[in-house]
């Protein structure tokens, strides 16, 4: 999955809606979650594909002997990044014509160089 892309972006909220996605969740509570995001029907293969590029990717853990996933610490840290990077400009995507995507990128640039300065965090060497 790219990022951008739709069905990313919904599976991104989804999971960012779960309290289970702390404690486990499983694939049968997230298909309706996704599908509703994209207003549209989401399968369970989709599903199955989506889940496995995630752990592939080490952004979600399945838990041994089950059905249950939950997300890694890293996979938390990605899910609210990218959920709140789509709230705070949910017109970028990569295909949006050039111009736009440097317009978004220099605005959170901008928003996160103020949020780091008013909470006097050091910038990372």
């Amino acid at each position: 999955m790219r990022f951008g892309d739709q069905r990313a972006a919904a599976l991104a909220g989804a999971l960012c809606a779960l309290l289970p996605a702390v404690t486990g969740f499983s694939s049968k509570t997230l298909i309706p979650l996704v599908a509703g995001h994209l207003g549209q029907p989401y399968s369970q293969s989709q599903m199955s594909y989506d889940l496995t590029r995630l752990r592939l990717h080490g952004l979600v853990q399945r838990l041994p002997h089950s059905k249950t996933y939950v997300l890694t610490g890293v996979g938390i840290r990605v899910d609210v990044f990218y959920t709140k990077l789509r709230r705070f400009n949910p017109s970028w995507t990569p295909t949006s014509p050039p111009g736009t995507r440097k317009a978004a990128l220099k605005t959170l640039k901008s928003a996160l160089h103020d949020y780091v300065h008013a909470a006097r965090l050091a910038p990372a060497t």
